[in-house]
């Protein structure tokens, strides 16, 4: 049977980006993780584009600035919920799109790029300024028996209740000027798209991120 999916290889992809998106992703990761500002604000587009309409309607899509976003995402509303501790693990990536930033409507979403004469969409690695990407995705959550973490470092929190997660995590990045952090170009790879599409969980998540000290 004739299959309709066409497999994908860009050829405008350095691997100086790919470096750089792996590396800014993996940071994202450990920022949900550790609960650290510091890490995830360094990871994001000035704006951050939300969309987890796949997981809960009720959400829908929205748009925020990289301050409000990592704020509300480390608050006790999000991940920043004391009594929950999560690892979210970044399996192989797929790289949908690479190439000149897309143009967008006012509710984050891309037009259609227009083809070349050949039918391909015009990039190279000079005007590579956005890339799209797709990851195996694994987001787990416990929560931990108690609401304090153990007072002996040398051994982790009990978790009581789990919950976990797994999907693919669809990602744009923009090439941004960011402070400091500059490349030789002047810009740099941040986030500025997330939209999780969920395969399967396991474990009641509506119970396990209940909010710290809830029975």
């Amino acid at each position: 049977m004739e299959s309709s999916f066409a497999l994908h290889i860009p050829t405008n992809l350095t691997f100086q980006d790919y470096f750089a998106v792996t590396q800014t992703a993996r940071t994202w990761a450990d920022g949900y993780d550790l609960k650290s500002y510091a890490h995830l604000i360094s990871t994001l587009a000035p704006q951050v584009s939300v969309d987890y309409t796949d997981v809960n309607p009720d959400w829908g899509k929205k748009i925020y600035d990289k301050e409000a976003f990592a704020k509300l995402w480390l608050s006790e509303e999000h991940l920043g919920n004391s009594a929950l501790n999560t690892q979210h693990l970044l399996g192989l990536p797929y790289f949908s799109y690479v190439g000149p930033k897309r143009p967008r409507n006012e509710f984050g979403n891309w037009f259609a790029a227009r083809p070349t004469s050949h039918g391909e969409i015009a990039a190279n690695d000079q005007d590579s300024e956005e890339i799209e990407v797709s990851w195996q995705i694994l987001a787990s959550h416990g929560r931990r028996a108690t609401d304090s973490a153990s007072e002996d470092k040398d051994h982790l929190p009990l978790i009581g209740e789990t919950s976990d997660h797994r999907a693919f995590m669809t990602q744009v990045y923009f090439k941004v000027q960011d402070g400091d952090q500059i490349n030789s170009s002047g810009r740099v790879w941040r986030l500025a798209s997330i939209k999780p599409s969920p395969i399967y969980a396991t474990g009641v998540f509506s119970r396990v991120r209940r909010p710290s000290g809830a029975p």
